[in-house]
């Protein structure tokens, strides 16, 4: 095992995602484990996002980050609600 995952859309996974904020992020995985996530915006190469099984770390990233893309996102959630 070389220890590299799949990156994957985060939205296309098999679980049901509902949070707006993945649509920010691909998930690097090892078959069924998490490894890393990686923000889309930030691209490929970039360093991974801590996981800890909620999306405080990513909206966190998104917020300080990517100011724009979180105020759009921001919007979103509140037409969605």
């Amino acid at each position: 095992d070389s220890g590299e995952g799949n990156l994957e859309d985060a939205k296309n996974g098999k679980t049901k995602r509902r949070a707006l904020v993945w649509d920010y992020f691909w998930v690097v995985k090892d078959g069924v484990r998490v490894l890393q996530i990686v923000c889309k915006l930030c691209g490929p190469n970039s360093t991974a996002i801590p996981y800890c099984g909620n999306t405080s770390n990513l909206r966190s990233h998104v917020s300080h980050v990517h100011q724009d893309a979180y105020c759009k996102m921001c919007i979103a959630e509140k037409k969605a609600a």
